[in-house]
């Protein structure tokens, strides 16, 4: 299980596809077949993600869904955020941001749980496109400033320069231009 969860991994690092996608159902068989417990959700996800890469949106969703089944029956909050992130980030790529929202809103919810400022970041970012999305200003760039507070105390910089692209969107669609 692990191993065949590993060599999934790595595909994927690797950016083969193909490959990950093999090993991830291959995984999923072995640990469904012979009720594995802890299930790995890593091999629901990434056949999620390939298929939503190759956007297969309906296919994708019962993979989303059912890496966040596993991880709520473990209780484990952290993987809990982050398929609520891919949740919502699916329902973002098919327009749906209402139910965008409420994925990102439980997601940023786990993620204060347990501290994990890094995904808090990535969840505000996200929740924010969605409100801009919805003309919703003042929420987005809510979103936004607590997003770039936590960046700055993390001192990372990556997620600060998604940080300041979204704001850049979020002030150019509303017309302002602060100097």
């Amino acid at each position: 299980q692990n191993s065949l969860n590993n060599i999934g991994i790595i595909y994927d690092q690797m950016g083969d596809r193909e490959n990950a996608t093999a090993y991830s159902m291959k995984l999923i068989e072995f640990q469904e077949k012979n009720h594995l417990e802890p299930l790995k959700t890593n091999p629901y996800d990434q056949i999620g993600k390939n298929l939503k890469f190759f956007k297969k949106y309906d296919e994708a969703l019962p993979y989303f869904n059912k890496a966040l089944a596993i991880e709520t029956r473990y209780k484990n909050y952290t993987g809990m955020a982050i398929s609520e992130n891919s949740l919502g980030n699916l329902y973002d790529d098919i327009q749906k941001p209402q139910e965008a929202i409420k994925h990102f809103v439980t997601g940023l919810r786990y993620a204060e749980k347990v501290n994990y400022q890094l995904l808090q970041t990535d969840l505000l970012i996200n929740l924010g496109r969605m409100y801009q999305q919805l003309k919703w200003f003042e929420k987005a760039a809510g979103c936004v400033e607590k997003s770039e507070q936590i960046c700055k105390q993390l001192e990372v910089t990556k997620p600060l320069k998604t940080l300041y692209q979204s704001m850049g969107d979020l002030y150019f669609f509303q017309k302002q231009y602060p100097m």
